[in-house]
């Protein structure tokens, strides 16, 4: 083997290194929380409409929706603000919108500005980040139930183990702390109410729509561009990268223990509005058929 082949494939083997790295620290911290805000996408939808047949598109509207629009937009806008994009326009809810669009945050930025590029994707996916905090604070203040401890695997090695045993551990983490809110709630307490009220519109608040998965997207793609610039950079001397991942993704513990606390309670109001809806349904048949016989 020549040196320019034997070159050739040290290059090939960090590129590998560097590419592998890269993934996994992109698993590490964003997988758990994706996975969850993914399942949040539909199951909110649903739980929403099934709501809004059951006690009409006003009263939701007035009993949660606009709460839960203006939550969604200011998460918009503050990203927006903190990555050095300029908001030109903010509209908090408007229920009699022509076009069907309850609330909306324009802004502009410079495409020559990684920075501004990078935080697209950070802007797409506040709204997940904001009904996130909403419920974390909610349980702490009204029912005195804490997050998870966010410890996560203390090895910084991008192998495959790593992402898994992490991955285990942050959703073990988090269904034991549903566990211990779950626990906490007490019909006959009127902070029960408060919080599941607060925790209802933050999961709403949750929703994203085309145009917000479509900026993440793209701010996505910036991301990984320059973690994998960072890793070619850094590799050579050690996995800290990987450790500073791991760290990142023990701080977002809360966050995926609030995601699934939102989708444990959309479930659940959706479901009873959906079995109301239908046992008002049938004894308004039976009402009926028994009037015509």
């Amino acid at each position: 083997m020549g040196p320019a082949t034997h070159a050739l494939h040290i290059a090939l083997a960090y590129a590998g290194r560097v590419a592998l790295a890269t993934l996994a620290q992109c698993a590490l911290v964003l997988g758990p929380p994706l996975l969850l805000a993914a399942v949040m996408q539909p199951v909110a939808l649903r739980s929403e409409q099934w709501t809004r047949r059951l006690v009409g598109e006003r009263a939701h509207w007035v009993a949660a929706g606009w709460l839960s629009t203006a939550l969604h937009e200011g998460g918009h806008a503050a990203l927006a603000l903190l990555f050095g994009h300029r908001v030109t326009r903010v509209k908090w809810f408007d229920f009699h919108a022509s076009d069907g669009t309850l609330g909306q945050v324009e802004h502009q930025y410079d495409p020559k500005s990684f920075y501004q590029r990078a935080g697209r994707f950070f802007i797409g996916v506040a709204p997940v980040a904001v009904g996130a905090l909403v419920i974390a604070l909610a349980a702490r203040f009204l029912l005195g139930v804490q997050g998870p401890s966010g410890r996560t695997v203390a090895h910084g090695s991008p192998e495959l183990t790593t992402v898994t045993r992490t991955f285990a551990t942050q959703l073990g983490a988090s269904v034991h702390a549903v566990g211990r809110l779950a626990m906490a709630l007490h019909a006959d307490r009127w902070r029960t109410w408060i919080f599941l009220y607060l925790a209802y519109v933050g999961g709403s608040a949750m929703r994203l729509s085309g145009s917000d998965l479509r900026s993440a997207g793209a701010g996505m793609w910036t991301l990984g561009c320059l973690l994998l610039l960072a890793n070619a950079l850094t590799l050579w001397a050690g996995t800290f990268a990987t450790s500073l991942a791991l760290r990142v993704a023990s701080a977002l513990a809360l966050c995926d223990a609030a995601l699934l606390a939102a989708i444990a309670l959309q479930l659940l109001v959706g479901a009873v509005s959906l079995a109301i809806t239908h046992a008002a349904a049938y004894f308004r048949a039976r009402d009926a058929a028994l009037a015509r016989g």
